[in-house]
This record gives structure tokens, sequence and C-alpha cells, in this order.
């Protein structure tokens, strides 16, 4: 591990100074820092591992809807080749939502390195701003209709149209 863990302090002490503070893994092989873009990374690497953990922060998950949320968020890991060999993950000790991925540290170079880095980066970006507009869009109230309920008619009489109360009127023009 010892080898593994040099070459991967080598790699992050070419960060300092950019935009990551100065880094290195700590005894246990773990690391935190944050970027500009204000993603929290944490990288592990474990004894005995050729493989180097990233883990990206994406969103806390303090919602009512969190069912719906989670179906929205893991749907996305459906998508593999947007998300590069990673997946999105729930961590139940912070109650976040994070985006998980692994990198061989054998025989890769600090290119390497800093490319997958930078890729992962890229999707997690890509990824905490979708999922803050599902947030948004979750924390909307549901719209009520005519008759009271939450669900306009799916099926209506022949030739009779559902009857939406009238301040819905925006919220079904936002929709189209």
């Amino acid at each position: 591990m010892c080898e593994h863990q040099d070459r991967v302090n080598q790699w992050l002490s070419s960060y300092s100074g950019d935009a990551f503070e100065a880094l290195r893994l700590e005894e246990d092989g773990s690391c935190s820092l944050h970027t500009d873009q204000g993603l929290e990374l944490s990288l592990h690497l474990l004894p005995g591992h050729v493989e180097l953990y990233i883990n990206i922060t994406l969103s806390a998950c303090n919602l009512e809807n969190r069912a719906q949320f989670f179906e929205q968020a893991l749907t996305l890991n459906h998508y593999q080749h947007d998300m590069h060999g990673g997946a999105i993950a729930f961590d139940p000790q912070t109650s976040e939502l994070v985006f998980s991925s692994t990198m061989t540290i054998e025989g890769a170079e600090f290119d390497d390195f800093d490319r997958e880095l930078m890729c992962r980066i890229e999707v997690a970006v890509r990824l905490r701003e979708h999922l803050q507009s599902q947030q948004q869009r979750a924390a909307q109230p549901a719209p009520v209709y005519a008759d009271g309920g939450n669900q306009p008619e799916r099926i209506s009489p022949a030739g009779a149209a559902p009857t939406y109360a009238e301040n819905n009127l925006a919220f079904f023009m936002n929709m189209a």
C-alpha cells in the first residue's frame, strides 16, 4: 500500500495552488478536498487495494418526499454512458447522495489521474445541477384541482374535459 499511497500523494501535491488545497492522504489512506465548483471529494485508498475510491457529495437528502427523489436520482444510474463508470449512492451516515467511482492506480500516471478526476468532477457537477432542479420541483406544492384532489382525472366522460381550479393555469403553462 505504501507504494500506491506515495504515488497518490505525489499526484495530489501537483494540485497545490490550483482548485485544491495542499493535499495528501492520511495514514488511514483517506483525504477530503474541496473544489472551486463547491464540491466535496473524499478519496480512499484501502490497504492491499490498487483502486482509489472516489466519493463526491452531490446533495443532502432532507426532503419529506425521499422516495420520489431517490427514484429520480437512482434512475440516473441507468445511464451508465453518462456516469463514466460511477454510480449515485446514499451515504446513511451523512444522509447525502454521493457520486461514487473507482480508479485503478496500478500503471497509472499523473495525467491519467488528472483526466479521470476532472472527468468525475464534471459528471458530479452535472448530476448535482440535475438533482437540485429535481429538489426544487419536489418542493413545489402539488396543484389542487377543482374536485379537491391532487391528480387530474385520467379518464373523463366522452366529450368532457377535466376541470381545474383557476389558480393552476400558470402551473400547467409552466409544465408545457
